[in-house]
């Protein structure tokens, strides 16, 4: 897990004088299981720690809120059936995508205050909204019968994102910085003020949610599906022990991070990653421990050596 070399050598003087399980993970899990659902998936927060998602009931999948403890079924009125909600912004706005069985399609769905707007590229075939922002703008996928593209939907106006011959938009923050996924080359990607930078953590990665500080979330695969954080250019693995896959979809600007992860007996759940703070106990020995580090020379060495929807 990359970690800058100071916090790796007083981890190490930590790790001699006092063994602590705060060092273990630098995150505490929380399961998300909507009641009596075969399945869950938590796929936006906000930062009021309102968390969106979708679950599966036995006979089909439904789109769910999860607000101060209660969970509340989103069905689109008229909607044979409501796939999920992928994103919520602060205003507590949510997106997602839902099937039309009168007109045998899948739409894009904006809830806001109580009210639902569906939304579609025009000739697509199917379409989804994954993430919105503050100012309301929707990014997501849709597929036109040959090929997967992203869009942006501000103020009214749909612009196509294609970046790649088939591509997805995922997330956006309130700054414009959109992230998602190159299919053909199994890339993630991050676009910001008009430049692409692809995202490689291993052979085959994806994007999925962007902060306000950019810090961004997704998965990668080396055999199995392991989650990610990239933070000011460092790549940090999160994983569950004991689980077979993790997903990450999104991330707040308090660095909490919702997804889905498989057990070990194959049934797939939603869960919230906070970030572990240390507790005072533990940052009066981090204190010693660095008194400790400087006063046998390592000062100057520290200051030098620098840090290593799926559609």
């Amino acid at each position: 897990m990359p970690r800058s070399v100071s916090v790796l050598f007083i981890s190490l003087v930590l790790a001699g004088a006092w063994p602590c399980p705060v060092w273990a993970s630098p995150f505490t899990f929380t399961t998300i299981d909507v009641p009596n659902s075969l399945g869950s998936w938590a796929q936006g927060i906000n930062n009021a720690g309102q968390i969106v998602g979708s679950f599966d009931d036995g006979t089909e999948q439904h789109a769910f809120l999860l607000s101060e403890g209660t969970f509340t079924t989103i069905h689109v009125p008229d909607s044979s059936m409501t796939y999920g909600a992928y994103g919520i912004n602060d205003a507590g706005q949510i997106v997602g995508g839902f099937f039309d069985g009168t007109a045998f399609r899948d739409y894009g769905f904006l809830l806001s205050e109580g009210t639902f707007t569906t939304f579609d590229v025009p000739g697509a075939v199917s379409t989804a909204g994954y993430g919105i922002n503050d100012a309301g703008q929707i990014v997501g996928r849709f597929f036109d019968g040959a090929s997967i593209h992203g869009f942006l939907l501000s103020e009214g106006t749909l612009t196509t994102i294609d970046v790649a011959e088939q591509n997805q938009a995922t997330g956006i923050n309130n700054a414009g910085q959109i992230v998602g996924s190159l299919f053909q080359s199994y890339h993630g990607f991050l676009l910001s003020e008009g430049t692409l930078t692809t995202i490689d953590v291993a052979d085959s990665s994806g994007a999925y949610g962007i902060n306000d500080a950019g810090q961004i979330v997704g998965s990668f695969w080396d055999g199995k599906s392991h989650g990610y954080l990239l933070s000011e250019g460092n790549f940090t693995t999160i994983n569950i022990r004991g689980s077979r896959q993790i997903i990450p979809f999104d991330i707040n600007d308090a660095g909490q991070i919702v997804g889905e992860f498989t057990d070990a007996a194959g049934r797939e759940h939603g869960f919230l990653a906070t970030p572990v703070v240390p507790e005072p106990a533990t940052l009066i020995v981090l204190g010693t421990g660095l008194v400790g580090l400087l006063g046998r020379g390592w000062q100057r060495r520290l200051l030098r050596t620098p840090p290593n929807r799926q559609p």
